[in-house]
C-alpha cells in the first residue's frame, strides 16, 4: 500500500487499517517504536524514508527502539542505526550486525536499542520491552500473575 493509505497487507496476506499512515507517525515523538521482523516486511521498512527517518530521529533523542528478528539487521543495521550498539537478530543474519560481540544472545539491551532474536525469544523481549517502559516492579507483578496461571493449571489442587 502507499504511504498515505491506512490499509496495510501483512505477509501472510492478512489486511488491516492502522490507526495512522506512516508520514503522520513521522511528525509525533514516541516513546517507543518497535520494528517488527518478517519478510518481506522488513525489506519494506528498510526503504521507508519516512520510517528510517523517524528511527534516526527517535535515537538521536534518546528515545526506546525495539525490533526482533530480521528487523535488527534489515532495518536498524542497514541504516547505521547500530552503529555503536550491541545487538542481536535473527542468527543466519548476524553477519549483517556492526558489532556481533553479543549476537548469540537472545535479547540485546544496548543504550536504548532493544533487539531479540525471533518469535521464540518474545517472551523475553516482551519482559524487556516492559521494564524499559514501565520498571521492573512491573515486571515481577506480571511474572506472578503468568506464574500463578500456569501454577493453576498444573496444580492438582485445583
Amino acid at each position: 500500500e502507499d504511504a498515505k493509505s491506512l490499509n496495510v497487507t501483512l505477509d501472510q496476506g492478512m489486511k488491516i487499517i492502522t490507526d495512522m499512515n506512516i508520514e503522520d507517525a513521522a511528525k509525533k515523538p514516541w516513546t517507543m517504536i518497535f520494528v517488527p521482523g518478517g519478510s518481506p516486511g522488513t525489506e519494506n521498512l528498510a526503504k521507508s524514508e519516512a520510517l528510517v527517518g523517524l528511527l534516526k530521529r527517535q535515537k538521536e533523542e534518546g528515545r526506546w527502539i525495539a525490533a526482533i528478528c530480521a528487523a535488527p539487521a534489515l532495518v536498524l543495521a542497514a541504516n547505521g542505526l547500530l552503529a555503536g550498539e550491541k545487538a542481536t537478530c535473527y542468527p543466519v543474519l548476524h553477519d549483517k550486525l556492526p558489532d556481533q560481540s553479543m549476537a548469540k544472545e537472545e535479547v540485546v539491551v544496548s543504550n536504548k536499542i532493544i533487539t531479540s532474536q525471533s518469535p521464540g525469544t518474545a517472551f523475553k523481549f516482551s519482559a524487556e520491552l516492559v521494564k524499559a517502559l514501565f520498571g521492573l516492579s512491573l515486571i515481577h507483578i506480571c511474572r506472578c500473575r503468568r506464574y500463578a496461571v500456569c501454577r493453576s493449571r498444573w496444580s492438582p489442587y485445583h
